[in-house]
């Protein structure tokens, strides 16, 4: 009897080490789940915060203010500045400004633009205020209670042609120029379609009536448009002593435009770039804890072999 109840609290004892082993190794293993989950989390949020950053600073948007198809297919050109890992082409902004200055000035504005963001973008700021000077705007009123007329400076918006949609409409024959600061935004195909309708003017196929000071070009909707060809070869003379050929200018100034719907996209690129270097540490740092609280029970146990005790069975009779 004493045997059997000695067997008997050995058993006990026995039952409970491996009773507390048991919720050792469950607590253990809970720990290493809850790690495991909030470094999956962590992960989880990085990657979803990369997507948004992503989004907000690259998506293009141009069917927010699309207000007109083309008549034709616009084909596809391979700008560089729509890669994210590219910027604009100080250069080529440079040619498009000086196009839209001595070629689009007279009948479209850029009343979105002021002369400070040209600085930096295309042009210093000495130069930036030399553009600026050239033009004049509306200011007052003076002491004597009257407006007056005074030179741009880089904190002025560009000035418009006209001062109302009638005289625009009057000196246009009844067609009203609009602005371009946002035209990219405004057609679908955005810098493709001006760089098609720049250069898509032909003479209208058979069958096609064209009306008196109208123009066929088959990327305008309806294929009729009121503005005669406005490029012209060697019309302009660049100061780096590039071609000026009537594909030239178009591209020059489809990329201008682009540049002035979204002049601080170079800064965004920036901010790109060091959102994803942070994002990128943000995710390496859970997956190393993974790793690390994955392992760590395998690489730290000590396994041990313990030898049967033989006077613990039970006593045959």
């Amino acid at each position: 009897m004493l045997l059997s109840a000695f067997t008997k609290r050995s058993k006990r004892g026995r039952y409970s080490k491996n009773t507390q082993k048991t919720k050792t190794y469950t607590t253990t293993a809970k720990t290493i789940g809850t790690k495991n989950a909030v470094a999956s989390s962590g992960i989880l949020l990085a990657g979803c915060s990369a997507i948004a950053v992503s989004a907000y600073l690259l998506m293009d948007r141009p069917d927010a203010y699309v207000v007109e198809e083309p008549h034709m297919e616009l084909p596809r050109y391979p700008w560089y500045h729509k890669s994210m890992w590219r910027s604009f082409d100080a250069m080529e902004l440079r040619r498009g400004f000086q196009v839209f200055k001595q070629v689009a000035t007279a009948c479209h504005g850029l009343k979105y633009l002021t002369f400070v963001e040209l600085v930096d973008a295309m042009m210093s700021e000495q130069e930036a205020r030399e553009v600026a000077a050239d033009f004049e705007v509306e200011d007052g009123p003076n002491d004597e209670g009257e407006m007056f007329m005074r030179e741009c400076n880089l904190g002025d918006k560009w000035p418009q042609p006209y001062e109302n949609v009638k005289l625009a409409r009057l000196a246009n024959d009844g067609a009203n120029p609009p602005d371009l600061t946002h035209i990219i935004q405004a057609r679908i195909g955005g810098e493709n379609y001006i760089f098609s309708l720049l250069t898509g003017y032909m003479e209208p196929p058979v069958g096609v009536t064209v009306l008196p000071g109208m123009f066929y070009n088959p990327y305008m909707e309806g294929g009729l448009i009121k503005m005669p060809p406005p490029l012209i070869k060697g019309m302009v003379e660049y100061e780096d002593g590039t071609e000026a050929s009537i594909s030239q200018m178009a591209k020059d100034v489809s990329a201008f435009l682009y540049w002035c719907r979204e002049p601080k996209q170079k800064k965004k690129h920036r901010l790109f770039l060091k959102a994803h270097q942070m994002l990128i540490w943000c995710a390496i740092i859970p997956m190393f804890y993974i790793w690390r609280s994955t392992w760590l029970v395998v690489h730290n146990r000590r396994v041990v072999f313990m030898q049967h005790n033989a006077w613990f069975k039970k006593p045959t009779l």
